[in-house]
């Protein structure tokens, strides 16, 4: 009988332990935002968005539309932006989740987007 037991807790002991070592948690990284200079949306914001995004988001069937004349006020309007909480906010997710790779901003945009949304994501 004691054998039995002892098997018994190795074994279900062993298991506990594979399951807890093997269990895999989706968890995003991003990127350090220590960026010196200021972000300007006209200056590094649109080109970002030209070189990476607008190829897709040129329509309201694809939001946020982020062409030139409108991507400012679709960001506001569509709740992409969490001024208190970049790092959690709609865009970010959007990128980092549920976004084709084909057409991703680089380590280094998304870091200029992040400094952006921290300095209050002004329109300038």
């Amino acid at each position: 009988m004691i054998v039995v037991f002892r098997r018994f807790l190795t074994r279900g002991l062993g298991g506990l332990i594979l399951l807890f070592i093997s269990c895999e948690y989706d968890t995003i990284e991003y990127p350090d935002v220590d960026i010196l200079k200021p972000i300007g949306f006209r200056q590094d914001i649109l080109p970002l968005f030209k070189s990476s995004c607008v190829s897709c988001h040129n329509n309201a069937s694809n939001p946020p539309v982020l062409v030139t004349e409108i991507a400012f006020q679709a960001l506001i309007n569509g709740n992409y932006l969490k001024l208190k909480n970049p790092e959690e906010s709609r865009l970010m997710r959007k990128l980092y989740t549920n976004h084709p790779d084909n057409e991703t901003p680089t380590k280094n945009e998304l870091q200029m987007l992040l400094k952006w949304m921290k300095e209050g994501a002004l329109n300038n």
